[in-house]
């Protein structure tokens, strides 16, 4: 940051901002509920579905809206 003469700055306790952070990055991957473990992406509707290893599948309840990292393709297409 030095080099681009830019002053580092710390969010403290504001977690949405670190949460803008991450939805900026991987807006193309972001993914809203259709049922319980599978959603859509909102940007191209293709449908995918929580992959059984993931830290979200045994959280208990399933977010309206989550951003993956990459998509496994089997039979079917997991996040």
């Amino acid at each position: 940051m030095k080099k681009l003469h830019m002053e580092l700055k710390s969010v403290g306790n504001k977690f949405d901002v670190v949460r803008q952070a991450v939805c900026s990055g991987y807006f193309i991957n972001a993914s809203k509920i259709k049922a319980i473990g599978e959603y859509n992406n909102l940007r191209t509707g293709i449908p995918c579905k929580m992959h059984p290893s993931s830290a979200l599948f045994s959280l208990g309840y399933a977010p309206d809206y989550i951003v993956y990292h990459e998509l496994l393709m089997t039979t079917k297409e997991y996040m």
